[in-house]
């Protein structure tokens, strides 16, 4: 197995409560002695929520591990997509561990470039084993590189000078009431993204629970909110500096040396990520996107970086705009539906 996934995490997972009761693990065994070694393993899960377009539930696979082998994974994606339908489910989606607040979608690359924080990562040849057990393409994704905020700064500062005329307040993140900027971050985003493709609500707790690690690594400078004339926050820009090979050298340890390495290795960081980017409906056409995205721009370069990475926008969505015509593809992402599933922009939540 390639150690992508490790058994605490799918532990952790296989006990939310969403989907008690609507779940089934799959997963393929060399050899009948043990220790054996897993070859291929699928988490496949009901949605008690979403509905394609023709009313049935959608069905999900994800935590999808496997060898560099097609006949183990055709074998767990064909016994989770078996018993998806047993269950009801006649549009089966992945790889996503549950919903999008959670991971999902393959990591198909270019990979000249090194990761960046949070970005999806997985064996090349993932795509491929999916596709030949005859899942297809469903939607498409891409993070772009900006190589030089200087150049994109004089195109967004019409949009912040129009925001600032309209009345509109930008301030940053107060870290020490964390908790409470979580919330209106919670609040922003659940309003800001209900309409999107696949969504599905999460709870308070666990949207605190993803989040509260996060402190450490925000920088307060980079997340900043925009709000109306009563001081209600309408919109938030949340940027990280890419510390992705300070985290990498860690190697999931938390003793002093692994500290004393991420101090060493975070002077390495070049970017930026530009992570999440939330408006709701009623303000979307008052450029505040735009003058969210200046804010994160001008910090940046004032922390020394003059390179921003535009994480895991859906292709045709705005926010690729927001580079001001000056950047260039980073990386390609995809997500897999089956054959004849009915999967459009209107499943929804209910």
């Amino acid at each position: 197995m390639t150690g992508l996934i490790s058994t605490a995490s799918i532990g952790k997972s296989l006990q939310r409560p969403k989907f008690q009761n609507c779940q089934r693990l799959f997963y393929v065994n060399a050899g009948s002695t043990l220790p054996s070694t897993t070859l291929a393993a699928v988490v496949a899960r009901v949605s008690p929520t979403l509905r394609d377009d023709g009313g049935k539930p959608v069905g999900m696979v994800g935590f999808f591990d496997a060898v560099d082998e097609f006949e183990p994974a055709e074998i767990v994606l064909c016994a989770a997509d078996e018993w998806l339908r047993e269950n009801g489910c006649e549009s089966i989606v992945g790889p996503i561990d549950g919903d999008t607040w959670h991971h999902y979608r393959f990591n198909i690359g270019p990979h000249q470039d090194p990761p960046f924080l949070l970005e999806p990562t997985n064996p090349e040849y993932y795509p491929e084993l999916f596709i030949k057990s005859g899942f297809e393409t469903l939607d498409r994704y891409h993070s772009l590189r900006v190589d030089s905020i200087d150049a994109v700064m004089p195109l967004l500062r019409p949009a912040f000078d129009s925001a600032r005329s309209q009345g509109y307040r930008f301030r940053r993140i107060r870290l020490d009431r964390y908790v409470e900027e979580l919330r209106r971050i919670y609040t922003v985003s659940t309003a800001a993204f209900c309409e999107n493709f696949l969504y599905d609500e999460v709870s308070w707790d666990e949207f605190q629970s993803l989040y509260l690690g996060a402190k450490s690594l925000i920088r307060p400078e980079l997340v900043w909110f925009v709000e109306d004339a009563e001081g209600t926050a309408i919109g938030f820009l949340f940027c990280l500096v890419d510390w992705y090979r300070a985290i990498a050298s860690m190697k999931g340890r938390t003793n002093l040396l692994a500290k004393l390495k991420f101090l060493w290795n975070r002077y390495s960081a070049d970017a930026v990520n530009f992570k999440t980017l939330a408006v709701i409906p009623e303000h979307r056409r008052s450029q505040l996107g735009g003058a969210l995205m200046y804010h994160g721009y001008r910090e940046s370069l004032k922390l020394g970086f003059t390179k921003a990475n535009l994480c895991l926008i859906r292709d045709g969505n705005v926010s690729s705009r927001l580079d001001g015509g000056k950047s260039r593809i980073l990386r390609r992402y995809e997500l897999y539906q089956t054959p004849g599933s009915r999967l459009s922009n209107a499943a929804m939540f209910f």
